[in-house]
């Protein structure tokens, strides 16, 4: 309700036009900001901020529906209401200044006072009825407020620690181990192996380049480096690594392959030109 009182308060008083679209292009305006700032500020997860976007354009909608519904009725009593000297019309602004569709048998000193709306003045009936509908939409608005505060908040993500993460430790332990006790190239090979087994067994796949691969596949997985279109050689910077979950698999990391141009025998040059 911060948010609403706040911008009504600061939304000044009149409703910016003497008509009912007036009346309603103020009170839109003014909701569609607090359906803004309060989805922007909510700390709750996607399907809570879903259904409190979706509630909130039915509040929306159902305010310009009531004021479409009673302007005409407030124009036309202002019309028939007998004026003061001063030209000011007697009775018809205080009851519209109290009217509230939502629950129309609550007295009227239990609804929000003018000020907590914007402090609407009501010396003219579009202000009168701008200031009736910031009545209702307050209203409206208090019994979406605590519906929603009810709602559980996602407690924030915990970062875990590597130490706490057993089967990372496993791993990590059985590198090092290996790494201390085979020699460089033995080592390396055991390193590979080790990792890929560790992964594999969590869905997730580490990818060899392979030159058979077929141009969307590879451009899937790889990029690809250096230029030429004649015959290449590819050699493998990085592999590619991709998570497979129920038969589809997703890309992680791509890999990275560089395109060596094929050397030409320099007695290749000189065979041709014998031969032509």
């Amino acid at each position: 309700m911060a948010v609403f009182d706040d911008l009504a308060r600061r939304s000044g008083r009149g409703s910016g036009g003497q008509g009912t679209n007036a009346v309603v292009t103020s009170v839109t305006s003014l909701l569609r900001r607090v359906q803004d700032e309060t989805l922007r500020d909510m700390r709750a997860d996607v399907e809570t901020r879903q259904q409190l976007n979706d509630v909130l354009e039915v509040l929306i909608v159902t305010v310009e529906r009531l004021i479409d519904g009673v302007a005409p009725l407030v124009f036309q009593a202002v019309k028939a209401t007998p004026t003061t000297p001063a030209g000011e019309t007697k009775g018809m602004f205080s009851r519209v200044s109290s009217w509230n569709p939502i629950k129309p048998g609550k007295p009227p000193g239990d609804h929000a006072t003018p000020s907590s709306a914007g402090e609407i003045s009501t010396n003219g009936p579009a202000a009168a009825l701008r200031d009736a509908a910031l009545r209702a939409a307050r209203s409206g608005l208090e019994r979406v407020e605590a519906a929603f505060s009810r709602s559980p908040v996602p407690p924030e993500p915990r970062v875990r620690p590597w130490h706490e993460d057993d089967a990372l430790m496993t791993l990590i332990h059985d590198l090092i181990r290996t790494a201390r006790q085979r020699g460089a190239d033995p080592a390396w090979a055991a390193l590979d192996e080790r990792l890929r087994a560790s992964l594999g067994a969590q869905g997730i796949q580490v990818v060899s380049y392979d030159p058979r691969l077929d141009v969307e596949e590879e451009g899937r997985l790889f990029r690809v480096h250096g230029a030429g279109d004649g015959p290449s050689e590819f050699e493998e910077l990085c592999p590619a690594i991709q998570v497979v979950r129920d038969g589809v698999s997703r890309v992680v990391r791509r890999g990275d392959v560089r395109r060596l141009p094929t050397a030409t025998s320099p007695n290749d040059g000189a065979r041709g030109e014998r031969e032509g």
